[in-house]
């Protein structure tokens, strides 16, 4: 069966025909084919998966991971215990992105975290011992 698939037909193709059951393997009596003729049920699975609040260590081992993983707006939850913000040997974790973050009881971070100019989300319940460097953010809008 894969040799009706085009030879240059890459991973984003192929995963374009499964979604969407247009794969030349599935066929017309494919189940996925529903899902094509109801893009507001895709839409809500997707939004659903994507704002689900990822976990450290849970999901991802640290919170650079999460924070790389992450779609804007989404909330990082860490667990009790300390989190390591240094990646190597002296990169302090960098957020460039609007996210919250938001510790459990007992949650510190220890190590270098850095706010960059996109990342005006929210740091709430957490104990840093270490350094946290913010840069600009763009102005709240006026309230009227």
């Amino acid at each position: 069966m894969w040799n009706r698939l085009p030879p240059e037909a890459g991973f984003r193709e192929v995963a374009g025909w499964l979604a969407s059951g247009t794969h030349p393997r599935m066929g017309m009596g494919s189940p996925l084919r529903v899902l094509a003729e109801l893009p507001e049920i895709v839409h809500s699975i997707m939004l659903a998966l994507v704002s689900a609040p990822l976990v450290v260590p849970d999901d991802y081992g640290t919170l650079q991971e999460a924070c790389n993983r992450a779609v804007e707006m989404q909330t990082i939850v860490l667990r009790p215990g300390e989190h390591s913000l240094t990646i190597g040997r002296l990169q302090p974790t960098k957020v460039e992105k609007e996210l919250h973050i938001l510790g459990q009881p007992g949650a510190v971070l220890v190590g270098g975290l850095h706010l960059g100019i996109g990342s005006c989300g929210s740091l709430r319940k957490l104990t840093i011992h270490g350094h946290l460097w913010v840069y600009g953010c763009p102005p709240p809008p006026a309230m009227s």
